[in-house]
């Protein structure tokens, strides 16, 4: 009987290290998506050039309404505003296979002076096409607008 239980010990051990493992390689591996602005202090007016990197092993899709939303630093905590309303139903439109770059040319003319991030919404491993769902979040670099 006390053989049994340790063998039930071991196992039970062994489950808890690889669910574990997966929780943790799976964190590293959507960590992998890189978001950069071509510049990080821009002109009032001027045109911001971001780029959304894949590497994270699995698809990755943004929002067909929201692919970014902008992110206004005050008082050194940030505050996420709508620029726009969207129009038409939610789906995975832009997706972006692993080891793949996209970019996008975002006008700035009407977004204020000051300290900015953006936050791209995405759903890892979705299907194109689908009604989006957002999953995780990521951020570009601190970028300024003067």
């Amino acid at each position: 009987m006390e053989k049994k239980k340790k063998i039930i010990l071991v196992i039970l051990i062994i489950v808890i290290i690889l669910i574990s493992l997966k929780f943790v390689l799976k964190n590293s591996e959507t960590s992998k998506i890189i978001i950069i602005t071509d510049k990080t202090e821009y002109n009032e007016g001027e045109n911001l050039k971001l780029k959304i990197e894949n590497q994270s092993g699995e698809v990755l899709c943004i929002s067909s309404c929201y692919p970014y939303l902008f992110e206004k630093k005050e008082k050194e905590e940030w505050k996420y505003y709508k620029y726009k309303e969207c129009q038409e139903q939610n789906l995975n439109q832009k997706c972006l296979d692993s080891n793949n770059v996209k970019a996008f040319e975002i006008p700035l003319s009407l977004i204020g002076d000051g300290g900015h991030r953006i936050a791209v919404p995405a759903c890892i491993g979705c299907s194109f096409n689908q009604e989006f769902q957002e999953k995780e979040r990521f951020y570009s670099n601190e970028f300024k607008i003067k």
